[in-house]
């Protein structure tokens, strides 16, 4: 696993890792080969981003890399393009990714169905429809990473029930099983005039909140696995 990242802060070596993510993100296999065209090879980028992936070889996270010239067409005339292959050790990348804060380290994801998912692994609870609960939170999942009053949820409330809000926010909060560590990454705000939810945090994030990693591993535990229903 790598050790330090400070090869991959420029914005070239975001891209590349941004690309090389897409290509993994949804992979359930170890392993997955990759292909990356990078343009010719005596463009100046190109070797750049070979040079990123040869640190990442370097860190462990990608085996098997060759490159080989081929030539295409470009308008009428015969042009020389690195074709650069490799292995991406799935599971290794994308926790580096994760430690490193290039993507999420846990997120939020509210389904058609009204359940509350974390990580696509985990059901929090599914709110009775149209009841406070299940109104506020999809409020404020389509709101993510913004701050917002009560009286706007109260409105929001009295649309479908003209008693509005009774419940204060932190009792909406713990009977959506935000409870613990899970209401320190996801709730970052709230008090009784006003609540902001974020849909994902990182690892940086996760440490800036005070998460208690030990403590968090005891709640996940605890949690009904769930499973995306798949399509017929």
């Amino acid at each position: 696993m790598a050790k330090t990242i400070k090869q991959y802060k420029n914005s070239l070596s975001k891209s590349v890792l941004r690309n090389l993510y897409r290509q993994v993100k949804d992979v359930d296999k170890t392993t997955k080969s990759c292909i990356l065209w990078l343009g010719e090879p005596d463009d100046i980028s190109a070797e750049r981003e070979f040079e990123i992936l040869e640190n990442l070889k370097k860190d462990g996270l990608i085996t098997n890399l060759k490159t080989k010239t081929e030539t295409e067409m470009f308008d009428s005339e015969q042009v020389g393009i690195a074709k650069v292959t490799f292995t991406i050790k799935v599971k290794n990348f994308i926790e580096f990714l994760k430690e490193q804060s290039f993507i999420p380290r846990h997120f939020v994801r509210l389904e058609k169905t009204r359940e509350i998912v974390l990580d696509d692994k985990y059901l929090l609870t599914k709110p009775n429809f149209q009841s406070e609960n299940e109104l506020v939170f999809h409020y404020l999942y389509n709101r993510a990473n913004q701050p917002v009053s009560r009286g706007v949820l109260d409105r929001i409330v009295k649309e479908e029930n003209e008693d509005g809000l009774h419940k204060a926010l932190r009792q909406i909060v713990r009977d959506l099983k935000f409870t613990g560590e899970l209401r320190k990454m996801f709730f970052p705000n709230i008090s009784q005039n006003g609540i902001e939810f974020r849909n994902f945090i990182t690892e940086s994030g996760m440490t800036a909140s005070g998460v208690n990693r030990s403590k968090l591993n005891t709640q996940l535990k605890k949690l009904k696995s769930y499973r995306r229903k798949s399509k017929k």
